[in-house]
Parts: structure tokens; C-alpha cells; sequence
């Protein structure tokens, strides 16, 4: 290690240039970056039922089916049949829904003498409470209605909606949200099917990424801070991992892939786990005994050097492991953290030493640290 640590400071320059273009570069797309809301991606892809419900559902659609749940105790007044209509009507003006399908809007064929009439379940909205109650009675007595659309009791109603197109259903489906809010007053409302779910997905997807992180981070860098008390420390250890986070995630992006609920756990993880390689190198930095930078850096690269190289392999080795899982989302799962160790530890190797080397001053001995003995102890 003591070459590869004198290669690093004779080429210190090139290595940081090198970092921060590729840096940049990945930079770049990693606003192409996206949610992956497809919870369909975690069932074993060779499983023959899998396989025959994939199939049903291309022929069918029958994951492309939002639902708007409704309950009310007087679900058959005036009011609440001419909301019901009205959110029908609505939501099939979303654009992404091609159908919408609830029981005021259902049709109901009626034989007669001259053959079958079509006409709808609920004609006009009456007013008058016997026609009501005739109305009540006549739908609850419907078979296609009753079981599918509305409940035996007549306290509850679902509206069924249909999407085609090419807009992301997770998009159809807020939309949907806000209409049928802004119409159906009080409580009782209730939202389901895949696009709900899809929704629901990328919103905590987005939501763990915007929590976590941050608290992540925050507690690495007071545990660093107290340990080297020195800003170049904190900035280097949280550095390296924040850079290896950019080459991954902008990688990701250029492949065309998205965030998956596994992959919301990749920031995260990889501050806890590749934060570490960091600390090793500075703390053997800061507690070596030369007395000249150059002579710093070797030393520690030479105590610690080899181990944070092996560390960082067998880590990688253990998530390339997940490449046998039945679980697309898991493998790639797995790959992602493998890559992003292995740069945290790369990056680690060399651009931490690089920007050591740019120091004049020896610095004081890890010992005067607040947590130096504690830690030691």
C-alpha cells in the first residue's frame, strides 16, 4: 500500500479532476431520476401463477382499475345520488380514464314485448320520498348492481374507473383523488386498486428519501465532528459517500431505472455503511506519529489500507449475493449496493489521501478528540 499511496499524492490533481467531471457527469441526469411505483416487479417472475395473472391482466386490465369507495347511512337522498352522478360523470372527464362505471350510471336492460330495452339503473334523481324508496328498492333488487357496485344494504358504493393511455397511472390516480374530494362532502370515502397503490408506493418512496436521509446524515456528522473535531474530517468521511450517491443514483438514471421501495433505502444504507471506510483512513491519519503529511498519509494507508480494500470486497460480495433471488427489484437491490460500496471505498482510497495531501501542517493526535478515549476504552 505504500506505492498506491505515493501513486495517489503524485497524482493527486488528475484523480480530483477526474472525480469532480465524473461527478458532474452523473450529476446531470439525476433529475431523470424517477419513482418505481410498479408493485407487481416483486412477485417471482417464473412463477407460473404469476406468470398467468400477468397474462390475464394484459388481456383484461384488470390492474388498470382505480376505485372510489363511498359509505353513507342515507346513500339514497337526493343530495348524496346527484354527488354520486356527479363524481361519476367527473372522473370520467380525467384525463387517462377511459370508462367509469358506478349505479347511477349503470345500465339495466328490461325485456319487453318488443324485445330488450336498455335503459339506466337510475334515471332522473327524484325528489319525492316514495319515489325515492321506490328507486331504493328497485335497484337494491338489481343482481348486476347489488354485490358489485353498491352493498346489500345500501350504505355503500363503489365507482369503478378504467385506465388507458399512456399517462402514468400514479398521476390519473391523484387526479381522480382531488376530484372525488372536492365533490363527496364528509367523511366516508375510501380510495383502492393499483393505481392507488402505485401512488401510495412512489409518494413513501419520495417520502423516506426526504426523511431519512437528512437524519442519517445529521447523526454521521455529529458522531465525525466529535471524533476528529476538525471540519476537513467531517467534510472528506460525509464526502465520499455523497459522491459515490451521485455516481450511482445519475447511473441509475441513465439505465432508465427508478427508485423502488428497496432502492429508497439506498442513501441511507450507504451513509451507514460506506461512511465507515472514511473514518478508518482519516482516524489512522489523525493518530499516526510522522511527522510530515506525505508521511502521514503512507502510514495510514499502510495500516489501514488493505483491510478497508478487503472490508469493502466482502461487503460487495455479500450484496451480490442477492442476484439469486426470484425478485427483479431485490437483484437490482443488491447490484446497486455492491457498485456504491465499492466506489465509497474507491473514492475513499484515493480522494480522501489527494486531499490530504494538499495539507501543510501536521495535524494533532486523534487523542485530544472528545471521543478518543471513550472510543479506546
Amino acid at each position: 500500500m505504500e506505492r498506491f499511496a505515493k501513486g495517489v499524492i503524485r497524482y493527486r490533481v488528475f484523480i480530483l479532476l477526474v472525480a469532480a467531471a465524473v461527478t458532474i457527469g452523473f450529476s446531470t441526469a439525476l433529475p431523470k431520476l424517477y419513482p418505481d411505483d410498479d408493485v407487481m416487479q416483486f412477485l417471482p417472475a417464473n412463477d407460473p401463477e404469476v406468470q398467468l395473472f400477468r397474462r390475464v391482466n394484459e388481456r383484461f386490465g384488470g390492474l388498470d382499475v382505480a376505485i372510489v369507495g363511498l359509505e353513507s347511512k342515507d346513500l339514497f337522498s337526493e343530495t348524496r345520488l346527484q354527488q354520486i352522478r356527479k363524481l361519476t360523470r367527473h372522473i370520467g372527464e380525467v384525463e387517462g380514464v377511459f370508462d367509469v362505471l358506478s349505479f347511477t350510471e349503470v345500465p339495466n336492460p328490461v325485456p319487453g314485448p318488443l324485445g330488450l330495452t336498455v335503459e339506466p339503473l337510475v334515471g332522473q334523481v327524484p325528489s319525492d320520498p316514495e319515489e325515492m324508496a321506490a328507486l331504493k328498492k328497485k335497484v337494491l333488487a338489481n343482481e348486476n348492481a347489488v354485490g358489485n357496485l353498491i352493498s346489500e344494504d345500501g350504505h355503500a358504493a363503489i365507482i369503478l374507473c378504467f385506465l388507458g393511455g399512456d399517462r402514468p397511472p400514479i398521476h390519473v390516480a391523484d387526479d381522480i383523488k382531488k376530484v372525488a374530494s372536492s365533490i363527496w362532502t364528509g367523511d366516508g370515502i375510501y380510495f383502492g386498486g393499483n393505481p392507488f397503490i402505485r401512488a401510495f408506493v412512489a409518494g413513501g418512496t419520495n417520502e423516506d428519501l426526504r426523511k431519512l436521509t437528512p437524519v442519517v446524515a445529521f447523526v454521521v456528522l455529529i458522531v465525525t465532528f466529535l471524533l476528529f473535531r476538525k471540519p476537513i474530517g467531517v467534510l472528506l468521511s460525509l464526502g465520499v459517500v455523497g459522491i459515490a450517491l451521485v455516481w450511482l443514483m445519475g447511473a441509475m438514471a441513465l439505465r432508465g431505472k427508478g427508485i423502488t421501495i428497496t432502492g429508497s433505502a439506498l442513501p441511507t444504507l450507504m451513509l451507514a455503511i460506506g461512511g465507515a471506510y472514511g473514518i478508518h483512513i482519516l482516524s489512522a491519519y489523525f493518530a499516526g506519529k510522522s511527522k510530515t503529511v506525505e508521511g502521514r498519509i503512507v502510514e495510514a494507508m499502510k495500516s489501514v489500507g488493505a483491510p478497508v480494500a478487503v472490508s469493502a470486497a466482502t461487503t460487495c460480495a455479500g450484496f451480490i449475493s442477492f442476484l439469486a433471488m426470484d425478485v427483479a427489484p431485490m437483484r437490482d437491490f443488491g447490484a446497486a449496493v455492491a457498485i456504491g460500496v465499492a466506489v465509497t471505498g474507491l473514492l475513499a482510497l484515493t480522494v480522501i489521501p489527494a486531499v490530504l495531501s494538499f495539507g501543510k501542517k501536521v495535524p494533532r493526535s486523534l487523542g485530544a478528540a472528545m471521543l478518543a478515549k471513550p472510543l479506546g476504552k
